[in-house]
């Protein structure tokens, strides 16, 4: 399991700094590499304060919000949800391995504070920044929403789990997810895996691509894009 991955925590709260021009660099390449890959158009916002400036949209749940990446894609790509999920929590990994705190964000900001690029759709934004070094509002969030599902929960199984499964499972159960509801879930039947969540709202589907890269990144087994989507074990 990636080390990002044993410390990554949604940070709300960041200091006033603002991004170094080295950090803000790795960000950028970061992201053109990405867009290659992917064929998203996400890109980095250095100052995006205002989005998160609104009680009524951010309900106070941050603090001093400086910069976001801002990801969207095609808006004809019916893949555009997973692959958020999939290459952005990627990115974040790298970045909570750089030393930066990150959070999925996809409702509590004020939207019509970014433009997407022609032809596209912004499925979320990703805050960024310097973690506080007192966090008080990210410790009680995380005391609310730390539970985790067991792997028991997370699978059901006509047989005795693989090593390789097991592991992949234990490492989805690492993701963040939308409000932590912690929805694909994953069934073993006749040697054949299947991941699924039930219902493929726009953050179910990145929670989907998010529960993908962490199964993919621990096995290197990877599920195509779609629900129900399968592997032969």
């Amino acid at each position: 399991m990636r080390d990002g991955a044993k410390k990554r925590i949604s940070v709300r709260s960041y200091s006033d700094r603002l991004l170094s021009a080295e950090d803000a660099s790795f960000i950028k390449e970061r992201l053109d590499a990405l867009n290659g890959t992917a064929g998203l158009c996400c890109k980095l916002c250095e100052d995006a304060s205002s989005a998160f400036d609104n009680l009524k949209k951010s309900y106070g749940m941050f603090k001093n919000v400086k910069s976001v990446i801002v990801m969207q894609g095609k808006n004809d790509d019916p893949d555009l949800y997973e692959k958020v999920g999939f290459y952005g929590e990627e990115l974040i990994l790298d970045l909570v391995e750089r030393g930066l705190g990150t959070c999925w964000v996809g409702g509590t900001f004020d939207k019509s504070e970014f433009t997407a690029d022609e032809g596209c759709e912004i499925a979320c934004v990703i805050t960024v920044g310097y973690p506080d070094s007192l966090r008080v509002k990210d410790r009680v969030m995380y005391s609310v929403l730390h539970k985790r599902k067991s792997a028991e929960e997370r699978i059901t199984s006509d047989s005795a789990l693989p090593e390789n499964v097991r592991r992949g499972v234990e490492a989805v159960i690492t993701a963040p997810s939308a409000v932590n509801s912690q929805k694909p879930h994953f069934s073993l039947s006749d040697g054949v895996l299947t991941v699924s969540v039930p219902d493929t709202s726009g953050m179910t589907l990145i929670d989907l691509g998010i529960a993908k890269y962490h199964f993919f990144d621990e096995t290197g087994l990877r599920f195509e894009y779609g629900n129900d989507a399968k592997i032969k074990i």
